[in-house]
């Protein structure tokens, strides 16, 4: 997923990274994400970022560098959004 500021993001079985400013850099606990199996990201009209794992819900708040876990969630796919 490309992010509004043009930062790309990619989630799998290997966690989540982003490419920003010429490299790749994978986020890890400093960013509030455990490494987990990433299955969907999504970014809403405010800049968040929402992420889903095999196990919860994450939410990067414009503007943040941290992700938070927001609910336990063992059957989010994927996300959108509405007026």
């Amino acid at each position: 997923m490309e992010d509004r500021d043009g930062t790309i993001w990619a989630g799998g079985r290997g966690g989540l990274s982003r490419f920003r400013n010429n490299h790749w850099e994978r986020l890890g606990t400093q960013h509030g994400f455990r490494g987990q199996t990433v299955v969907s990201l999504s970014e809403d009209r405010a800049g968040n970022i929402w992420g889903a794992t095999l196990s919860v819900v994450l939410l990067r708040k414009a503007g943040s560098d941290m992700f938070e876990e927001i609910a336990p969630s063992s059957n989010v796919r994927g996300f959108s959004e509405d007026r």
